[in-house]
């Protein structure tokens, strides 16, 4: 859309409130797979949140002051799709098996801020014209 915006003669500096240059990863659980090794997809959830997120495993004190202890992957590793893969799940069995063998787990990008209107998804398109264009014009042409 911008690109023929772009191209329409009076309309510049054609641009979208639309930035996907924020690094993530994504988790597709294989539900088939992960229900024949009775894991629950609420189990990954949690496999995840906690060595990503962190989970809090005790307390101490220090000079009086309650200081709560987490757990989580170092922070090299939260961000890295092989890593993630690479975590352990335990099985109905007790069996450790690797994340990957229950998701796919993937790098990619996406937005750094999401937008709605009415509790759906917007991208807005902005655009100047230039001086001798008429907004009349401009949006007959859009």
């Amino acid at each position: 859309m911008t690109e023929r915006l772009g191209k329409i003669p009076g309309i510049v500096d054609v641009n979208l409130t639309y930035d996907s240059s924020k690094p993530e990863v994504a988790i597709w659980p294989d539900r088939e797979r992960a229900a024949d090794l009775g894991v629950s997809v609420e189990t990954m959830g949690k496999a995840v949140q906690s060595l990503i997120g962190g989970r809090q495993i005790s307390t101490f004190e220090d000079a009086g002051k309650m200081i709560d202890v987490r757990i989580r992957l170092a922070e090299g590793d939260r961000d890295r799709a092989e890593a993630i893969a690479a975590l352990p799940v335990r099985t109905r069995s007790q069996e450790l098996v690797e994340f990957r063998s229950l998701a796919h787990v993937e790098e990619g990008t996406g937005p750094v801020q999401i937008d709605r209107e009415n509790r759906m998804r917007q991208v807005t398109v902005i655009a100047n014209l230039e001086k001798s264009k008429p907004l009349g014009a401009a949006i007959n042409d859009v």
